[in-house]
């Protein structure tokens, strides 16, 4: 009995450890900013449009004057509305806390599946770990965006938690909840919601203990309820813009068999950014489940990794975290735990003792190899979050106040050329925020050409990118640009704040040649935006 006190007191103080740290990386993202980091703009513009139509899903979003379909899962919408509509809660602070709110309450959800799926506290608290340490359990759940993408993330979790305790036949009203945060996935997300769904099925093939009949009932009972559930947002966006929308949606993400396969070999499909220890240790815990034919985990790994065609690094770092667990309780800590006399004998020593010892004698070996393993992790953590930090962030005072210009003084007609360096339009946070701060339409923005028909979410990405392409390897070019939006553009707003951290290109160069040409005037500047109206 003193002995189980004695586990339960290590695994809650191990657990509260872990937590803690969590919560300091995420705020370490957060803590700083006074408005939503990276992306949200399009989510932002549809919530104050839910809340103006008294939570009636509008048929279409303004975002950027091109009649966008309303067709994004609203959830997420919803509570933040409903927040700011109930308690008058700044908008802009739900965008940035609500993410982090939802995101903490996975991290013990996350302990809770792993202990139910490994049957080990100790290698669900090194799940725990692996997956709270790693960026993409939180990266981009924590930005603006992360309204919808956090609370489809651990709903999901949550979801597949309840599924699993229903599975060892305690209660059947865990079936009825698991089903309802299934519905509330869909609602929120539908790649994640997708992803759960190959989760459950998985957990249902490989994990139940009742009748195959029983069993098959079960997993008709989940999909037809999580249907019914998402039926209500399902049906108005049928009724109003058919299905195209989420197809168009749903199959943006750049699927390629050969990227999946090829983040396998060079041990990147874990997000990591340097040493990519958990993807390693992933790696030869799939060899050794094989095995031990044991193929759960190891089918839930490569049907995420090659049938998931947009965010596969979040969606991919659960069963990579469960994965590398297993390597460390069953291969590493084995042979750590060795007492001293035992690793002499196997290295040869012919003076070792040959006594046995119990197998679960622990040695300063897993008590000092272990934490090291996890703090080496956590720093490559910090470490990667600091350059995430450069890249993903918040917009600054002068962007915003560049904003402000720009809503009292232009034409609400007025059509912008955004010119701000960045790593890719995904990460272009002054060309998703421009639209819904300034109610201007921006010509380079993507965002929100997912729902739109007849390709234009890949030819407004190939527009984005000849833009910045032409800019970064030939500035000869820059003619060709103005003239080729000279007859759509009434400005162009140039980034010009050191910018050789972000991208290939820096627009401080860039306004320093177009300032030569005649087409365009200077009308408003600060330490870091220029913004030009055509003459």
């Amino acid at each position: 009995m003193q002995r189980n006190n004695k586990e339960k007191i290590f695994i809650y103080s191990a657990f509260f450890a872990i937590f803690t740290l969590g919560i300091s990386l995420r705020l370490s993202l957060i803590s700083s900013s006074k408005f939503p980091i990276n992306d949200g703009g399009l989510f932002y513009q549809m919530t104050l449009e839910l809340i103006e139509n008294s939570f009636r899903l509008p048929s279409f979003t303004a975002y950027n004057h091109l009649n966008i379909p309303y067709a994004y899962p609203p959830l997420g919408f919803y509570v933040a509305g409903l927040l700011n509509n109930t308690f008058n809660i700044d908008l802009l602070q739900i965008f940035i806390w609500l993410p982090f709110i939802f995101n903490l309450c996975a991290i013990p959800i996350i302990f809770l599946l792993a202990n139910n799926l490994l049957k080990n506290n100790y290698a669900a608290l090194m799940a725990t770990a692996f997956w709270t340490f790693a960026s993409p359990s939180f990266e981009w759940l924590l930005m603006g965006g992360g309204v919808t993408r956090s609370l489809a993330y651990t709903a999901s979790f949550a979801s597949l938690y309840l599924f699993s305790e229903f599975q060892k036949g305690t209660s059947q009203k865990l079936l009825l909840y698991s089903i309802i945060l299934g519905g509330i996935t869909g609602l929120s997300h539908i790649e994640i919601f997708f992803v759960n769904t190959i989760s459950v099925l998985c957990l249902w093939y490989f994990n139940h203990q009742v009748s195959e009949k029983r069993s098959f009932k079960t997993i008709v009972a989940y999909f037809l309820g999580c249907i019914l559930v998402m039926s209500p947002y399902l049906i108005t966006v049928a009724l109003k813009h058919e299905i195209q929308p989420l197809l168009a949606g749903f199959m943006t993400g750049g699927y390629s068999f050969f990227s999946s396969f090829f983040s396998l070999v060079i041990f990147s499909f874990a997000g990591e950014r340097y040493l990519a220890i958990t993807s390693f240790l992933c790696v030869i815990g799939i060899t050794y489940q094989i095995i031990r034919k044991r193929y759960f985990f190891v089918v839930w790994f490569f049907l995420i990794l090659f049938l998931d065609v947009r965010s596969v690094h979040r969606s991919l770092i659960f069963p990579v975290a469960l994965l590398a667990s297993v390597t460390i309780i069953e291969i590493i800590a084995p042979i750590l735990n060795r007492p001293f006399f035992q690793v002499r004998q196997f290295l040869g020593d012919q003076k070792a003792p040959t006594a046995k010892v119990a197998p679960k004698q622990t040695t300063i070996y897993g008590i000092v190899f272990i934490p090291i393993i996890f703090i080496h992790i956590l720093f490559l953590s910090y470490l990667q979050l600091f350059e995430s930090k450069i890249i993903i962030r918040a917009l600054t005072n002068s962007e915003l106040n560049a904003f402000r210009w720009v809503e009292q003084n232009t034409s609400i007609n007025s059509r912008f050329l955004i010119l701000k360096p960045s790593n890719g339009w995904e990460l272009d946070n002054v060309s998703e925020w421009f639209p819904a701060i300034t109610k201007r339409q921006s010509l380079t923005t993507v965002q929100g050409t997912e729902w739109l028909p007849d390709n234009y979410f890949e030819q407004a990405k190939t527009r984005y990118n000849q833009v910045k392409n032409c800019i970064a390897t030939n500035r000869n070019c820059i003619d060709q640009v103005v003239d080729s939006y000279s007859a759509t553009a009434d400005y162009l707003w140039i980034s010009i704040s050191n910018c050789s951290n972000e991208s290939s290109w820096c627009g401080i160069d860039f306004y320093k040649d177009i300032e030569k040409i005649s087409a365009f005037r200077n009308v408003f500047q600060n330490d870091e935006v220029v913004i030009l109206a055509k003459n």
